[in-house]
């Protein structure tokens, strides 16, 4: 049996019998970007030729955690890469490629609970406390591209100081609360249980002192002297063309939106077009 079918169930069951169980599950589940993504046979090339290291973070809380880390290039005008969810940094592997034939040293990582990092679970706070991380040990990035979730971990990495040159959002999820709504419409939950997920994943986040309000790309001051490339895909199923509206309402003094067509969600991460795009305004 699927297992969103299953889940679907048991919360229905849980939410009728046990509330507080319920929502606690449901909360569990919203955080866990189970099942992994595999690595696509066209990202192994990359994957081999990237060195590799593990990466040790501390979130708000005292909390650590470790992220699998890769980087090609001699170090030089580093770009980090942050990955979408329920993917992992070898997604990447074209646009990685295309930095570093215009030498830029692209560097991405597997999220917690993603690709070969560790863990079950990961927030948009986390994300941006990898970002934070690395771009320690990098110094000033030249340039921080997202896609999809991963443009809300690095909008709150660039709000808490993180510096870079130019920011690229792919796909941008502008809310958290287009997440939780589409988790709450795959598992049909009752709108009580998406209410009292809310509610749980807002304590969990306000001990490592956000709010779900605050993750929001237009909740917090922007830096106007970044520039910012929003690419986005007007026949996008996942995440619709209003959230890269609204990240470049965000941007409004720095901002430039590149529409395409026809490549939804994944596809634009392999499409030259976008590739040739985002390299050469991180380049530029």
């Amino acid at each position: 049996m699927d297992l969103r079918v299953t889940a679907r169930h048991a919360l229905r069951v849980a939410h009728r019998l046990a509330p507080p169980l319920a929502s606690a599950g449901a909360a569990a589940l919203f955080l866990s970007p189970a099942p992994r993504a595999r690595v696509w046979s066209i990202e192994r090339e990359a994957l081999a030729s990237a060195d590799v290291r593990d990466v040790t973070v501390r979130g708000a809380t005292g909390r650590g955690s470790t992220v699998r880390a890769y980087q090609w290039g001699d170090g030089a005008r580093p770009v980090l890469l942050v990955h979408g969810w329920q993917a992992r940094a070898s997604r990447w592997a074209p646009l990685a490629a295309a930095l570093a034939a215009r030498g830029l040293s692209p560097i991405a990582f597997d999220a917690p609970g993603h690709g070969d990092s560790p863990g079950r679970t990961t927030d948009v706070p986390q994300v941006a406390a990898v970002i934070e991380r690395i771009a320690q040990d990098t110094g000033p990035l030249t340039a921080l591209v997202a896609h999809s979730f991963g443009a809300l971990g690095a909008t709150l990495a660039l709000r808490q100081g993180v510096p870079a040159e130019r920011f690229a959002a792919l796909a941008p999820v502008s809310d958290p609360e287009h997440l939780l709504q589409t988790f709450s419409r795959q598992l049909d939950l009752h709108p009580r249980l998406t209410s009292a997920v809310r509610g749980r994943v807002e304590r969990h986040l306000r001990k490592e002192d956000h709010t779900w309000l605050s993750l929001a790309v237009d909740r917090g001051p922007q830096d106007p002297q970044i520039p910012v490339l929003v690419v986005h895909d007007d026949e996008d199923h996942v995440v619709p063309i209003a959230h890269g509206q609204r990240m470049l309402a965000a941007h409004a003094d720095a901002g430039e939106l590149l529409v395409t067509r026809g490549l939804d969600h994944q596809r634009m991460l392999t499409a030259p077009e976008v590739i040739r795009a985002v390299a050469d305004f991180a380049a530029a």
